[in-house]
């Protein structure tokens, strides 16, 4: 907002300020001025009171204390007031002294303090450097403070507006409601109450619109007083982080220069004894020398370290302050500008910039297990140095294992070294500290910037669904096509980066066992489809009917659909670690390993359907379902597949436009087939969710399976129109969400068929057991009595082994309405998870 759009702005609201302020004070009409103390003693009065029925106390002490709020706010009022008017008077000035002194420090030289540090010891420096570090965040937050001042006094005017409005309107009900109040209440008692409580509401309105006022008129003061002490708070901030940067690296050289003089000395001292000819040197002594010499490379190293560790958090948390500082312009600027397709295309640039936060959640993992690991080595170091400072006791024990004629030579030469390792032992443990801390300060700095950018995205994912990367789709877009195709089918680029694809393929390990792997298992795919078919020979057999067989076909069916996945998912996992990754291999990466994924889910679900495959030996699914579902999968997986490889590949080497116009031809052709698909999949009699709703169309579950494909159908629909009005990226996020949603779906399917089956499994067993006691007595009763009725009757049991198939729907009531239970809730909470981030989205519109 420009100075003169800002004084208008004041002046407009000035006006709204001053109307009406000359308006009738209630207050003179009722005679005396009512205080805090005059109602508390009121409040006194009605708890004391006898006569009073102790609903009508209640009222009426709610009544008072109500007063006494209003009171208590019009004092807040009146001395905000004071404040504003003599901010009005000061401020200006006290902002000029403060600017004329801010600049005398930038010209006054500051005292070199090299000489001062360098004669304090490390452990001194360390704590005066804790000291720095916790004056910079105090600093850090005050400067936060006043930057945030400063925005809510850029956005007085506005407020101000809006609660004068409601103020004078409030007053004037006020007004209203005391013209007729004598008229209402009859009691004398509740008529002064509710006098007084209007009463000191008015003045608590009165008194907030004469602050507003005042709040208005010295609004450029206190701006320029706001900026003279931000411009003082940064000065302050920059001196305290010179001081830290400087201490640091006076720290980090002595530390360094101490760790090598010791670890010269100890390598010296080790040196010496080993080229001693004295016998004894190489047994105590020579191990306590080379312990100290590898006590000093220890501290060497964590020295090494942390000044790496520091230079990263500095780094950090500057980055974290940029984000900080960029979320606040980025909600200033969709306050401003709302959904305008401007907007979004900036918005867009600044969530394909933001870090993932997986990463941070990892390294914050790292650090936290380092920390663990160098608190172990700081309590072993600490139980060494108790151990030392025993003195005679602890030389005596060391000396035990040798001959008493040498202790008195072991001893001389030892002395020394346990001195030595005393000091050096006092070095780490200070080390040891100083690290711990750093990596918690680092651990501190990921844990605010995963937060900050995850503020960040979900600000950006709940706006960009609702922002318009491109105009509405017209007849231009046929037009930018062939540009797009051209740009796609460009060979320089793919052929700059063929030989790093090739180099990095032929290199890796892991895609040559893939290729091998997915070789193997084609050559054996006859023979993995027959020992499907093997695992259900048993299943017509209720004594040999095992789960095992249904998790062993799973099991196979998953192997027979990984060919195709292993290739084009290891290919591009090792393609998106080429070390010089231009945009086509990023692009092409990305690109297989989502084909690699969608590949493996309908190749999976093909294997599944197959004849004599998990869902028609074992699920007993339909023929019909089985039919359809195979036909439907057999017939769009290589298309939707192409389509889906496409759309990646163009999206992610288009990032600007989403993938241009061929992009969105793209993306329309695969949801205009996955539509289809999706229709004829979700039959809810015939489709790939009929063996969850097999009780028939009367029941609730079909008009859910009815609900589910309607809403999953038009949902996919939606998205074409979506897409054709220009909201690229909203359809891009929504369509990611309904494919999760339906690989999810059939997973519970999978689920819920597994446990059905175990049911099934159960059931059979428990009927076979019965029905074989029963022709055990039978058969004993026939031996005994020999009755041709019992004979008869044993003779109907016949062969129980081969008795008839029973039905996975015949399985009790309550044991399927307990699992449906269970899936249910499994299923409510996997939507919830898929749909949670997308949610928030739609409380925009």
């Amino acid at each position: 907002m420009t100075n003169f759009a800002r004084l208008v702005s004041l002046l407009v609201v000035i006006g709204i300020a001053h109307t009406n302020v000359n308006a009738e004070d209630l207050s003179t009409l009722y005679g005396h001025e009512i205080t805090v103390n005059k109602v508390e003693a009121k409040i006194k009065e009605i708890e004391a009171s006898t006569t009073m029925d102790a609903d009508a106390r209640a009222k009426l002490i709610e009544i008072n204390r109500k007063t006494i709020s209003y009171l208590e706010q019009t004092i807040s009022n009146q001395n905000s007031i004071q404040l504003f008017k003599n901010a009005r008077k000061n401020a200006r000035d006290q902002a000029g002294e403060i600017l004329k002194a801010l600049e005398k420090r930038r010209l006054k030289l500051r005292k070199d303090k090299t000489g001062e540090y360098n004669k304090r010891p490390l452990s001194e420096l360390d704590q005066i450097l804790v000291t720095e570090k916790a004056n910079f965040a105090a600093v850090r937050a005050k400067l936060d403070d006043l930057k945030n001042r400063q925005s809510d006094e850029f956005d007085l005017p506005g407020i101000a507006r809006k609660r004068l409005i409601s103020a004078q309107q409030r007053q004037h009900e006020l007004e209203i409601e005391y013209e007729s109040l004598s008229t209402s209440e009859t009691d004398p008692v509740i008529l002064e109450s509710r006098t007084w409580l209007m009463l000191s509401e008015y003045d608590s309105l009165r008194t907030e619109i004469k602050m507003l006022d005042q709040r208005l008129l010295s609004q450029p003061m206190r701006l320029e007083l706001l900026q003279a002490k931000t411009e003082e708070t940064r000065f302050n901030l920059s001196l305290i982080e010179k001081d830290i940067d400087f201490i640091e690296s006076i720290i980090s050289v002595r530390r360094k220069t101490e760790a090598q003089e010791a670890l010269s000395e100890a390598e010296k001292t080790l040196e010496g004894i080993e080229s001693s000819d004295e016998e004894s040197a190489h047994k105590a002594v020579l191990k306590m020398a080379k312990a100290n010499a590898d006590l000093s490379i220890y501290a060497s190293s964590i020295a090494e370290k942390l000044d790496a560790i520091i230079a990263s958090n500095r780094s950090l948390s500057k980055s974290n302050v940029l984000f900080q500082e960029d979320l606040k312009r980025t909600q200033k600027q969709i306050e401003v500008a709302g959904f305008s397709q401007n907007l979004g295309n900036v918005l867009l640039k600044k969530r394909r910039k933001l870090p993932s936060t997986s990463e941070y959640s990892r390294l914050v993992g790292d650090f936290n297990n380092e920390i663990a690991d160098m608190m172990l080595a700081q309590l072993q170091h600490r139980d060494e140095k108790k151990e030392l400072k025993q003195g005679e006791q602890y030389v005596t024990e060391l000396l035990q294992p040798y001959k008493q004629q040498e202790h008195e030579q072991i001893r001389k030469e030892i002395g020394p070294l346990i001195e030595t390792r005393q000091i050096l032992l006092q070095r780490a443990l200070e080390l040891e500290i100083t690290y711990i801390r750093t990596l918690d300060e680092m651990v501190a700095t990921y844990q605010q910037m995963q937060d900050t950018v995850g503020t960040y995205k979900k600000l950006l994912d709940e706006r960009l669904i609702w922002v318009k990367s491109s105009r509405i789709v017209g007849l231009g877009l046929l037009t930018s096509i062939p540009d797009d195709v051209r740009k796609l089918l460009d060979l320089k680029p793919w052929l700059n980066n063929s030989l790093a694809i090739i180099k990095k393929l032929s290199e890796s390990i892991w895609f040559i066992l893939a290729l091998l792997i997915a070789g193997l298992i084609k050559v054996k795919q006859n023979s993995i489809q027959q020992m499907i078919e093997n695992t259900s020979i048993n299943t017509h057999k209720p004594s040999r009917d095992r789960l095992g067989y249904t998790i062993e076909a799973l099991l196979l069916s998953v192997l027979l659909a990984l060919p195709i996945f292993m290739i084009a998912g290891m290919a591009g996992w090792e393609i998106q670690n080429i070390d010089e990754a231009t945009l086509h291999t990023k692009a092409l990466a990305r690109a297989l390993l989502i084909f690699a994924l969608y590949w493996f889910y309908f190749k999976l679900l093909s294997t599944i359907c197959r004849e004599k495959g998990l869902a028609d030996s074992h699920f007993r699914w339909p023929e019909a379902s089985l039919q359809l579902l195979r036909s439907v999968i057999n017939r769009f997986t290589i298309v939707t597949s192409i389509l889906l490889f496409l759309l990646v590949l163009m999206i992610r080497l288009d990032d600007e436009s989403l993938g241009g116009s061929l992009g969105l031809l793209l993306f329309i052709s695969f949801w205009g087939i996955n539509s289809i698909l999706i229709y004829r999949i979700f039959d809810p009699i015939n489709g790939v969710v009929s063996p969850l709703f097999l009780q028939g169309i009367q029941s609730s579950g079909w008009k859910l399976a009815q609900f589910t494909r309607f809403s999953l159908t038009a949902l996919s629909s939606a998205l074409i129109l979506f897409s054709l009005l220009g909201y690229i990226y909203g359809t891009l996020v929504l369509g990611t969400a309904l494919i999760l949603t339906i690989v999810f779906m059939t997973g519970v399917l999978l689920l819920q068929q597994l446990l059905l089956r175990w049911l099934y499994i159960n059931h059979r067993r428990l009927a076979l057991k019965a029905a074989l006691e029963r022709r055990a007595e039978l058969q004993q009763k026939l031996v005994e009595q020999k009755d041709p009725e019992i004979k008869a009757i044993s003779e109907e049991f016949g062969d129980i082994a081969e008795e008839p198939e029973i039905d996975l729907a015949a399985i009790g009531d309550d044991s399927r309405e307990l699992l449906n239970v269970f899936i249910m809730i499994m299923a409510f909470w996997g939507l919830w998870e898929i749909w949670s981030n997308v949610m928030p989205a739609f409380t925009l519109l």
